[in-house]
């Protein structure tokens, strides 16, 4: 039983060895890691702490002694400092943890009970450390409940790291840094939120380590129009498992979220979306028809918000066409604009001109007038009287020939898909407010489209850059 323990001036060098070993495990006599698949998981793992030696067997009988019963009322921490030197990336990393100071109390071996932990410090004299929570590291059930937090962490200084595995330098960034960890019954259960501001990739670095994701278009997809990305890692996992280490869990889950950004921007976009993100990767058209109805326009203002939101990045506009479908949908469409241009010089004459003849409507009850007046313009062969002049025919069969004189083919289609595409563009670069450069238009090729998802062939894809 103690009722005081003070440290003062507690200093600890960690260094990680050229090989990935960490020098705290020569100290302890543990044993080498076992080698892992790829160095990033060796380093992980070799940062590892060795796990306890198990407790010394009695004399006689096989039997263990009973554990030493141990309390602490409090132990107090002064003007600690860890520094840490990593010599397994080129170049080296170093970093010291100064300022340490803190306590804990109510510390002891008996099961039940949890002492409380507050700790201060500063990582390079500037960046505020706190840890603070419930642990219980003497008693035979392990249990902690601990958050942690790191304040605007200057990144440049973790370009060793990111020139290593991401394959590019840090040019600016802070990092602000909240976890919390759960143990209880052996298994751990955590959260680590990352806010990172101003981050910016610098020059290109040659690694044969480095991954091959997109790490340039994930940050443009987390980075909202302050520069922030906003980050929530959580995961658990079993203490008593071997393969279990939390600097890997880390890497993957990041990994993860990187690889995303490549196979499904829109899904890692889902916050701005509702969560819906995929269904936001494209905008159906109505057969034939290259114009915007009210449901695409719909997803279009809220693909320009995500785009405000997110300023770094662009995106690509691919038309898309059916087959048959199409085409018979361009000749109705290509009849129905024929109506709508023989109304709309009246419209014109009464100062009620819309401005375009699309924007034109056709009531019911006008339809036939207007059928008429074009059907007369047309230059296809018609069905005559005996004195040779045009027959009058029902409605139906007036629209028929119209339609069936329409001559469209494959260069129409890839011409309605490009129609398609710039509609987009103009209606994101117009009332959406997303500058043009920003907006691409692609090539759409001749190839009719299959439906994709929910989408139909009819469409207009897009690409996040």
């Amino acid at each position: 039983e103690v009722k005081q323990l003070a440290a003062v001036g507690l200093a600890c060098d960690v260094t990680i060895e050229a090989d990935g070993t960490l020098n705290l495990r020569r100290v302890l006599g543990a044993p080498p890691p076992a080698p892992e698949a790829t160095p990033r998981s060796t380093s992980s793992a070799a940062a590892e702490p060795a796990p306890p030696p198990a407790a010394p067997a009695a004399s006689g009988g096989g039997e263990t002694r009973p554990a030493m019963p141990i309390r602490i009322d409090e132990i107090t921490l002064q003007g600690g400092r860890i520094g840490l030197a990593d010599h397994f990336v080129k170049p080296n990393y170093a970093a010291t943890l100064g300022d340490l100071g803190g306590r804990v109390t109510g510390l002891s071996s008996e099961d039940g009970t949890v002492a409380t932990l507050d700790l201060r410090g500063s990582l390079a004299n500037h960046s505020p450390l706190q840890v603070s929570g419930a642990i219980n590291p003497l008693a035979a059930a392990t249990f902690a409940d601990v958050k942690a937090s790191f304040r605007d962490i200057d990144l440049p200084a973790f370009t060793p790291y990111a020139g290593t595995y991401a394959g590019y330098t840090i040019a600016s960034g802070s990092l602000t840094m909240e976890v919390a960890y759960k143990v209880q019954n052996r298994k751990l259960t955590a959260s680590n939120r990352l806010l990172l501001n101003r981050f910016e990739f610098g020059d290109k670095v040659e690694s044969k380590e480095a991954t091959k994701l997109p790490v340039k278009l994930a940050v443009s997809l987390l980075k909202d129009k302050d520069g922030v990305i906003d980050l929530d890692l959580p995961f658990e996992g079993s203490l008593d498992d071997p393969k279990f280490r939390i600097g890997k869990i880390i890497w993957q889950v990041l990994g993860n979220l990187i690889a995303k950004a490549a196979t499904a921007p829109f899904a890692l976009l889902g916050k701005l979306f509702g969560g819906k993100g995929e269904e936001y990767s494209f905008v159906d058209f109505k057969d034939g028809v290259p114009s915007l109805d009210e449901a695409a326009k719909k997803k279009l203002d809220s693909l320009a918000k995500a785009l405000h939101d997110r300023p770094g990045l662009t995106v690509q506009a691919t038309g898309r066409f059916s087959g048959e479908k199409d085409l018979e949908g361009l000749r109705a469409f290509r009849v129905e604009r024929k109506l709508k241009a023989q109304k709309l010089p009246e419209l014109a004459r009464k100062g009620a001109a819309p401005a375009s003849v699309d924007d034109v409507t056709v009531e019911p009850a006008e339809r036939e007038t207007y059928l008429k007046r074009a059907y007369r313009k047309e230059k296809f062969p018609k069905p005559r009287a005996a004195l040779g002049f045009a027959k009058d025919l029902p409605a139906g069969e007036m629209e028929k020939l119209m339609l069936s004189s329409e001559a469209v083919g494959d260069d129409d289609l890839r011409q309605l898909a490009l129609a398609r595409a710039n509609a987009v563009k103009d209606y994101l670069t117009g009332p959406g407010g997303v500058e043009p450069a920003r907006v691409f238009v692609l090539e759409p090729g001749r190839e009719a489209a299959a439906p994709m998802g929910n989408a139909r062939p009819s469409r207009v894809d897009f690409a996040l850059k």
